[in-house]
């Protein structure tokens, strides 16, 4: 039998922020935000919309007017926070990203913020047990570029194209097809694109992510891997 926690928000439609105001959130947007370090426990599977026995669930993930830059993190709440992130979002902003996230055994997915924000999450869809997608039980990280992870510590000028390992890494089986990938553009140099695809294969008249001068800027890809299992 599953256990009983609070049921925070609703499993799907458009959600108003988290409920609660502790004191911790002084400086928190309104009295739903999300204090620092408060991780909000949603359930999703409620048998409604979204069955019990759901694999995991697609998410829309958005943050509304947080005090501070910081970054949050979609996880199963079964599993510890882990050291990566969803959504990067800057002071005073509205950012929204979709998110793919495992659902623990009770039917719920935890939300993490680093700094206290307003957040609205929607269900727009779920994998069930026998789908052929294989969610992780946390995001793990790949490539950052700002410390060498997976790639040479450099900025990624325009014009070019960074090759990464996908397959093979971490978690993600060296025959895996194709991957469910977060990208994130930190800190743009100016205004642009990236694109994302199949490493071996033309370069696509598409892009997966935009941003602007001083923008970070997350994006959820889903990508079929190439030559050697790799993405570019």
């Amino acid at each position: 039998m599953r256990r009983t926690r609070t049921q925070l928000i609703a499993a799907a439609g458009l959600i108003a922020a988290g409920v609660w105001a502790p004191q911790a959130a002084t400086a928190s947007p309104s009295g739903g935000a999300l204090p620092p370090q408060l991780v909000l426990e949603i359930f999703v599977a409620d048998d409604e919309l979204v069955p019990y026995d759901v694999l995991a669930v697609a998410l829309n993930v958005t943050v509304v007017d947080p005090v501070a830059d910081g970054f949050l993190t979609v996880y199963p709440c079964d599993e510890a926070e882990p050291n990566t992130s969803n959504l990067n979002y800057r002071a005073g902003t509205t950012i929204p990203n979709a998110v793919i996230a495992r659902v623990d055994y009770d039917g719920y997915v935890c939300v993490a913020t680093s700094a206290a924000t307003d957040v609205i999450v929607d269900v727009a869809g779920y994998f069930p047990f026998d789908s052929p997608l294989t969610p992780l039980d946390s995001p793990e990280r790949i490539l950052d570029t700002r410390n060498g992870i997976g790639a040479p510590v450099a900025r990624v000028l325009g014009g070019n194209t960074l090759e990464f390992q996908v397959g093979g890494r971490l978690s993600t089986p060296a025959d895996a097809s194709a991957a469910v990938i977060n990208v994130t553009a930190v800190n743009a140099g100016a205004a642009g694109f990236a694109t994302v695809y199949p490493c071996g294969q033309p370069l696509p008249n598409a892009s997966n992510l935009n941003f602007t001068a001083g923008q970070t800027v997350p994006a959820l890809v889903i990508a079929r891997l190439g030559v050697g299992a790799r993405c570019a």
